[in-house]
């Protein structure tokens, strides 16, 4: 479910690569679901994306909101038939949680925003697609991780950090809104991943092996 524009406020820039500071930067929030490192099918378009759904209580998400309303205004004048602010689609929901019962209920002040990346791009020399780059992950310090040894394989929900986005107010027939482009995401605090099946007590873990093999590298010194 999208929403309309509650409320406007901006919002500190992260530190980050000069390359990055075009775009927009979110305040910390939290990752509640989504796919940073390898793009998945969406199952309503049918169509490959990076997304991600990001925790802000209302306050936080003014910044957003202030982009969003920015970029309709430019719609607009491009398109003086363009929808007022509170007809048009907004990519976010009431935030929900889960109770002492596991029961999903509103999360009071608080909104899920979702952000999204194309996994292809239209080739407007061919016609055809081409692969998109993926969303840039940055450490605490502002440095990009893609294709270094630093990069995490997963970035699991409730992961905290900054989005690093754009707006794009769209124009379609039947559908008219404001949709966040992701662009990268920046650590703050990396959540644990739940483990799939229980563990079994003593059994091997990589670090292990490792730790055997420095005692062997000093005792062979």
């Amino acid at each position: 479910m999208e929403e309309a524009s509650p409320l406007r406020k901006s919002s500190p820039h992260t530190h980050l690569p000069d390359s990055t500071l075009a775009n927009l930067v979110t305040s910390i929030g939290r990752i509640q679901f989504g796919q940073l490192i390898e793009a998945r099918e969406n199952p309503n378009s049918g169509k490959f994306e990076w997304q991600v759904g990001f925790l802000l209580s209302e306050e936080e998400s003014a910044s957003i909101i202030q982009a969003c309303e920015a970029a309709a205004d430019a719609r607009r004048e491009q398109n003086p038939k363009y929808p007022a602010t509170n007809n048009l689609r907004f990519p976010y929901s009431p935030a929900k949680t889960k109770d002492e019962n596991g029961v999903l209920v509103d999360l009071d002040g608080h909104l899920t925003w979702k952000f999204k990346r194309a996994y292809t791009l239209k080739d407007k020399a061919t016609g055809g697609d081409k692969p998109n780059t993926p969303p840039a992950i940055y450490d605490g310090m502002g440095r990009v991780l893609n294709s270094t040894p630093g990069m995490p394989p997963a970035i699991p929900p409730g992961t905290t950090g900054k989005v690093v986005y754009d707006v794009y107010a769209y124009d379609m027939a039947g559908s008219k809104g404001v949709s966040l482009q992701l662009k990268g995401f920046q650590i703050f605090e990396m959540a644990k991943s739940e483990s799939v099946i229980a563990p079994i007590e003593g059994g091997w873990t990589p670090a292990e092996e490792m730790d055997d093999i420095g005692a062997a590298l000093l005792a062979d010194a």
